[in-house]
Parts: C-alpha cells; structure tokens; sequence
C-alpha cells in the first residue's frame, strides 16, 4: 500500500495556464448567466483586457512564480485571499470537514453524537499521522495530499488584515514523538480542555462521553466569561 505522502514530491508542479486558456474558461462560465447581450459586451471586454493590461499582469505572474520556485503558485494566494483575510464567521461559512452521517440525528443525545464524532477524528488522525490514509486519485494520477497535514494540530492566528496558519503536525516519519493531542471544548461561556489519549491509548467512545458530561454539568453551574468571543 503507498504511504500517504509518498508522491507528493514527485508531482509536476502546479502550471501556469495560458492568458488566452484562462480567458476562454471565463467567457465559457459567463455564458450559462448572461442574456446574448451582456455576454456580447463581456466578450469585448475580455478582449480589451487581453490585448492591454492583462498580457502585462500574465506576465508579472508568471516572473514572480519564476523567481519564487513555488510548486503550486495558488496555493499560498488561495490559503490568504479565501480564507486568512475572510472577516466574517467561519464555522457556518467555510468550514470544511464534518461527520454529520456518522450517528443518525434521532440517536440518543447531542453528546453521543460529538463523543463518536470525536472518536472518528482521532481515528483518521492517526490514519494520516501513520501515512495509512488512502491517495487521492483522478484516474491514475495521484492528487498531493499535502493538504491533509493541516487537518489537525493546525490554528489560526489573528493578525490584522490577513490571519496565520501556524501547524505543529508531523507524521510518524517526520517525528515519532506524538504531537498534541488534547481538544477543547467551549459551552455556556466557559472553555475547557482534555486529552484523547490516556498511556498512549486513544479513549473508547464511552470514556470520552463521560469527559464531556463532566463538562456540561461544571458549565451549568454558572455562565463564563465568554472568552470564546475573542477567538
């Protein structure tokens, strides 16, 4: 079975496509959306652009990934303009992973499900950190799985205008010592933490359920200070 990461060093880097490629896929996406007029205008002024200014920025961007030596030229630009300088809430907007269908709604309570759903995490967790976890392919070519070592141990620093990405995961072939492993959970204005590992052994479903019930019945006592407004 191939490791996880084992191509991603291998893969071409990512081209650059032609000015006139990526004008052509514009006008093709602008058409499901206009009337013939508006497509008719647009198309001038794609034109326009494509004989002035933006021969002049195709070229500024194919010199600055030059001098960069970037295998994927998006990908920095896409981590920064998408998400790093979005502003507004990001769990109901961007959030990209879930395991919603792994216990069904009527199942028991809210915290049966978040205690599978935190088990299910620290399983593909150790999958990814092992390098178990299954390449990505587009019919024969494999995919980087490149992004898949900011799934966890990964946080967002605030900063002014565009945030960080700062990640402490490592495989076990990078380093056997096991990075963090602890999650923290915020209810009712307070913010508690545990670890999912006790000895080195991932918490059974049961044992992770009761850590969260403990936590629900300290937080009920008394509303917190609401830190997780800061964050």
């Amino acid at each position: 079975m191939k490791k996880t990461f084992e191509y991603d060093d291998k893969l071409p880097a990512l081209p650059l496509p032609t000015l006139e490629h990526t004008l052509e896929r514009y006008l093709d996406s602008v058409r499901a959306v206009v009337d013939d007029n508006e497509y008719a205008n647009t198309k001038k002024v794609v034109e326009r652009f494509a004989k002035g200014i933006g021969r002049e920025l195709h070229e500024q961007l194919k010199t600055n990934i030059e001098k960069r030596q970037e295998r994927n030229w998006l990908s920095k630009w896409w981590d920064e303009e998408i998400y790093l300088k979005w502003r507004l809430p990001i769990a109901p907007t961007i959030s990209m992973t879930g395991f919603n269908c792994l216990v069904p709604p009527e199942t028991d309570s809210q915290l049966t499900r978040i205690c599978v759903h935190m088990y299910a995490c620290a399983l593909v967790f150790e999958t990814i950190r092992e390098e178990r976890y299954p390449i990505s392919y587009v019919g024969k070519h494999p995919l980087t799985m490149h992004q898949y070592k900011h799934f966890f141990n990964t946080c967002r620093i605030p900063h002014k205008g565009c945030d960080e990405l700062m990640s402490v995961f490592r495989t076990v072939s990078e380093d056997p010592r096991r990075p963090p492993t602890h999650v923290v959970v915020m209810r009712n204005g307070h913010m508690f933490m545990f670890d999912l590992y006790e000895s080195n052994k991932l918490l059974t479903p049961p044992e992770i359920l009761k850590r969260l019930e403990d936590i629900v019945q300290q937080s009920d006592q008394s509303p917190g200070l609401g830190l997780g407004a800061l964050t």
